[in-house]
């Protein structure tokens, strides 16, 4: 996890062509509006968020992007948060961690006026919420059919048979085996993506 402020060209560079760095970076984009991230004091622009990821991507491919986004940070309307939906949408996300703005007593943004509603953040978290899964979706259908090392962490605690694992940009692959798995690092080959389901199913591939 690291602000988009503080990635380097050597952090890329290095990712680039090492070994032993997972293709994972976690972002936090909070909002994909100007006037919001203003508000919030972040020192970045949605331009300069949409370049940066294209530059990690372009450099590192496959490479999966994870972020955080805030919803209803005061004076958020539909056109600010229409923007973050747009952006969130544009970058495909694996994953989004999507939460609402609290009011913390102390800090410059409870002094701010104007904030969502309860109703109008609820369906804000949904509507994005929907564009993080699909977008999720297309970002995991471009591994479909390859053969990919998985990290295998567990037997499977909902498909009887199964294990679980990552692969190295943070795709969570379930396959059959019988044999004792945890911890070692498999071949597998991706096959089924469901657009509903967090879980690729793969193959093992023995070699």
């Amino acid at each position: 996890s690291i602000e988009a402020g503080d990635i380097s060209e050597g952090l890329i560079s290095k990712m680039a062509v090492s070994g032993k760095l997972c293709r994972h970076l976690h972002i936090p984009i909070q909002s994909g509006d100007d006037d919001i991230l203003k508000k919030m004091n972040r020192r970045y622009s949605r331009d300069d968020y949409r370049a940066l990821i294209k530059k990690i991507k372009d450099r590192i491919p496959g490479v999966a992007i994870t972020t955080d986004i805030m919803v209803g940070f005061p004076g958020e309307g539909e056109r600010n948060f229409r923007n973050t939906l747009d952006l969130a949408m544009e970058i495909m996300p694996l994953r989004a961690h999507i939460f609402p703005y609290s009011r913390r007593p102390g800090t410059s943004a409870a002094l701010l006026k104007d904030g969502a509603g309860p109703v109008a953040i609820r369906e804000r978290i949904g509507r994005l919420r929907e564009a993080v899964k699909i977008s999720s979706f297309a970002y995991k259908k471009q591994f479909k059919g390859k053969e990919m090392d998985l990290l295998i962490e567990e037997r499977s605690k909902r498909d009887n048979g199964y294990w679980e694992g990552y692969t190295d940009n943070y795709i969570r692959v379930k396959a059959r085996s019988v044999n004792e798995l945890k911890n070692k690092i498999i071949k597998a080959r991706l096959e089924k993506v469901n657009v509903n389901k967090d879980c690729i199913e793969g193959s093992f591939i023995i070699k």
